[in-house]
């Protein structure tokens, strides 16, 4: 039983910094103010590692005792307060969606002004 819970949670780990890293690199992005073209390549790259995060937690959530310690809710749940919450699945879900949707906006391409006639700055 102990050994399925360290294989649980080493996985889990291992999710747990993949997610650190993806969310790290968006932010990185984001300062680097890469083009956009560059950006919309990397950000379809994480949308692919998330997509092949959820193997993993269909596996994992399947090797979860019946009964353990501490339960991690893979899926939807009800909680105490007899809400739905979201589960580790549908965070991810909710995550790759948002990317999806910034990769699929348009850019907007910045406004040209035509010059100022009359300008009264001496040149």
């Amino acid at each position: 039983m102990k050994i399925i819970n360290k294989n649980i949670k080493n996985r889990l780990t291992k999710l747990f910094i993949k997610i650190v890293v993806i969310s790290s690199s968006i932010l990185f992005i984001t300062i680097a103010q890469a083009n956009d073209a560059q950006m919309k390549e990397t950000l379809i790259r994480i949308i692919n590692q998330l997509q092949s995060i959820k193997p993993l937690i269909t596996q994992a959530k399947q090797q979860q005792p019946d009964n353990p310690r501490i339960k991690i809710h893979f899926d939807q749940f009800i909680g105490d307060d007899g809400k739905w919450q979201s589960g580790l699945r549908q965070d991810i879900d909710v995550i790759q969606q948002a990317l999806i949707n910034i990769v699929n906006q348009e850019s907007i391409e910045p406004r040209s002004y035509q010059p100022i006639n009359n300008d009264f700055i001496e040149q």
